[in-house]
């Protein structure tokens, strides 16, 4: 799933703002990769959304060698059971597709 875009969730630096939570200090140091963790964090839907829409600025669009959608997605189908991308569209909670 290729994604290009360019909104203020990405191109305003508003995770400065949350650089005292954990996560995003974590965050900053993933060099813009979803890792593991981050995704843990996104996927727990009692988790401050201001907090999980901060992991998504701070790792930011840099698509050079990079493929976070994907990397999301497929966290998300193997933990949640998503058969195809479109499944995924239709059946997905709010904050899993934030």
């Amino acid at each position: 799933m290729k994604t290009h875009g360019d909104s203020p969730l990405t191109s305003t630096g508003f995770s400065e703002a949350y650089k005292n939570e954990e996560i995003i200090k974590t965050a900053s140091e993933a060099n813009g990769i979803l890792t593991k963790q981050l995704m843990e964090y996104l996927n727990v839907k009692k988790n401050p959304i201001a907090v999980k829409m901060a992991i998504i600025n701070n790792i930011s669009w840099d698509f050079n060698c990079k493929d976070n959608a994907n990397v999301w997605y497929n966290y998300l189908a193997l933990n949640q059971g998503y058969t195809s991308k479109n499944d995924f569209l239709k059946k997905g909670k709010d904050y899993e597709l934030l």
